[in-house]
């Protein structure tokens, strides 16, 4: 017994065992539905696209939305004001400028939006300018301090308004 070897047993591969493949469950005809079950049928379809179709549907910002549009509208009217401005027709330009702010005032000064808020500086700096252009400095003078008081007390257009409305 000195000199015994141990002989190795072979390993035994395990086979793998056969896959069972899942029969698909027989789909029932649709001669079996009955016609009073079609509405019935119907709303469950309905039910389900209802769901899919929330789902899927990104919900909008309302907030957001509303915003953008405001801009958009100050915008528009900022540019008809400055194209009156071009054409020196300052009443004109005085007018379209006033709309754009109102339309502001009315959305309840949003302040959430610096884009919104430069563009209203813009609005109120391109006004008094224009008020200064008919010698209305008083006028001048109130667009010029609504912007330092409420947007910006360092706007260097409106403090150059304001000064410009004092000196004359």
């Amino acid at each position: 017994m000195p000199n015994e070897t141990k002989k190795e047993e072979p390993v035994k591969q395990k086979t793998p065992e056969p896959v069972k493949e899942k029969t698909p469950e027989p789909v029932k005809p649709a001669t079996t539905d009955k016609k009073e079950d079609i509405p019935k049928i119907m709303k469950e379809t309905e039910d389900t696209f209802a769901e899919v179709k929330t789902e899927e549907t990104p919900k909008v910002d309302t907030e957001a939305k509303k915003l953008i549009d405001l801009e958009e509208k100050i915008t528009i009217a900022k540019e008809r004001g400055n194209l009156h401005f071009k054409k020196r027709a300052f009443k004109d330009a005085i007018k379209a400028f006033s709309e754009a702010y109102n339309t502001y005032i009315e959305a309840k000064s949003p302040r959430q939006s610096e884009s919104l808020c430069t563009k209203v500086m813009q609005v109120l700096t391109n006004r008094s300018l224009a008020f200064h252009s008919l010698n209305q400095q008083a006028s001048a003078l109130a667009d010029a301090t609504i912007v330092l008081t409420q947007f910006d007390p360092l706007n260097a257009k409106a403090l150059f308004r304001r000064a410009h409305a004092y000196k004359t």
